[in-house]
């Protein structure tokens, strides 16, 4: 009993610490936007208003925003390897940030583009009210706001790194010393997804986690997560399905059973190959 409170409060502390910088980010942030807009509006000679100071806040939030995500990120991953390295300890290998057997790189990718096939017809099948897919639609346009590079950086690179490491590296292992694995995969998944914020974000977050959780665990490396999860953000904002069968209810559905299928026969490659690798490591001499 004493070691499962141990370890999560191990994981608790690393969701915190992902969720505290997020935050302490945003805060740094609203404090130089505004002393930022009183300085150019005092330059003017008068006082800014509670209107002005607010409508160059969010200008500032919107225009940055992926740029904030990276300094978060970056921070972050900066104060874990700070805590490791006073321990004398390894961030990456606390994290399990190992490498991981190549040939499994392709049913990854494979995974991940049908992945996001199967998110993109969901939303298109599913009746979700308009309100809630409006509010979700906005949360994705939030983060289109700004150049490429910044977008690149922030998603398909960033985000991934420092969330694998945190939720299927850090939050993950710690809990599986405390619960059955199930248990642990369902944790930190429904954690990952809280923090996603917008309704259907959070419950496609949860569900990737879980994908994501598997694959880390069956490749044995959170690098192998870290690529699934680059891949699903790098296409994940495109509109896949629109470009393929523009709004075709009846070919919306063959691609996502398609989609569906795919997913399954990646989910038994990588199994296989996981099966297949513990097999062959049986059968070496031991030293």
């Amino acid at each position: 009993m004493k070691n499962f409170f141990i370890q999560l409060g191990k994981a608790f502390c690393y969701v915190i610490l992902f969720g505290g910088m997020q935050y302490i980010v945003s805060i740094l942030a609203i404090v130089f936007s505004a002393l930022k807009v009183t300085a150019q509006i005092m330059a003017e000679g008068r006082q800014p208003t509670e209107t002005e100071l607010m409508e160059g806040i969010f200008k500032f939030a919107v225009a940055n925003s992926n740029w904030l995500l990276v300094v978060a990120a970056i921070m972050t991953l900066f104060f874990a390897w700070v805590f490791f390295a006073i321990r004398k300890k390894k961030l990456l290998k606390e994290a399990n940030v190992v490498p991981f057997s190549v040939n499994r790189v392709l049913p990854i990718v494979i995974l991940a583009i049908a992945s996001v096939f199967v998110v993109e017809c969901t939303f298109s099948l599913l009746p979700i009210p308009e309100e809630i897919m409006l509010e979700y639609e906005d949360s994705i346009m939030s983060l289109l706001e700004g150049s490429t590079l910044a977008i690149l950086i922030s998603t398909v690179f960033a985000a991934p790194i420092v969330e694998e490491i945190i939720f299927r590296g850090l939050v993950l292992s710690r809990l599986n010393k405390a619960m059955p694995v199930a248990a642990a995969v369902a944790l930190s998944s429904i954690a990952f997804g809280l923090f996603h914020g917008q309704l259907l974000w959070i419950c496609y977050a949860a569900i990737l986690g879980l994908v994501m959780c598997f694959v880390a665990i069956k490749c044995e490396s959170v690098l192998a997560s870290i690529l699934y999860h680059m891949v699903f953000n790098l296409l994940g904002g495109l509109p896949l399905v629109g470009y393929l069968v523009g709004d075709s209810m009846s070919s919306m559905v063959t691609v996502e059973v398609l989609s569906i299928a795919v997913c399954a026969v990646m989910i038994y490659w990588i199994l296989r190959l996981s099966e297949r690798e513990k097999e062959e490591k049986s059968k070496e001499p031991a030293d």
